[in-house]
């Protein structure tokens, strides 16, 4: 009898690679930091005195690193992003939970219907047939 060896696969939980060995999230993530900071350097109109050209960079270089920290950082197995929907979960959803009983309609002496209840002898002898 021939044996064959087969492989087993490992690292089953590690996202794939996508470009520069980033996944395609964190390349997402990247690219839209590096859209936003390009905005907000172009929102200062820095051309005319050269003064604006700091804060333009400070506004691109806080875009970036945001975008990094978002990507890159990890708590307890989880993206930040997911920690961010975590904390609005909980603070969006109620703290108490009172208990109320149902409605319940009482009937009026006129809607109640007459009932023959069977008299405790009967009850004996049905008691006995079973």
């Amino acid at each position: 009898m021939i044996q064959t060896q087969h492989k087993v696969p490992i690292h089953l939980d590690q996202p794939d690679k996508f470009i520069l060995n980033l996944t395609g999230r964190q390349t997402i993530i990247l690219a839209l930091g590096l859209a936003l900071g390009y905005m907000a350097f172009n929102a200062f109109d820095y051309s005319s005195t050269l003064i604006l050209l700091v804060p333009a960079l400070l506004c691109f270089a806080l875009c970036l690193l945001l975008a990094a920290l978002l990507a890159f950082i990890r708590v307890k197995h989880k993206d930040l992003e997911q920690w961010a929907l975590i904390t609005f979960m909980f603070y969006a959803s109620p703290r108490r939970y009172l208990w109320q009983a149902e409605h319940t309609v009482i009937p009026s002496q006129g809607d109640l219907l007459p009932v023959d209840w069977p008299s405790d002898e009967e009850q004996k002898g049905q008691q006995e047939e079973w």
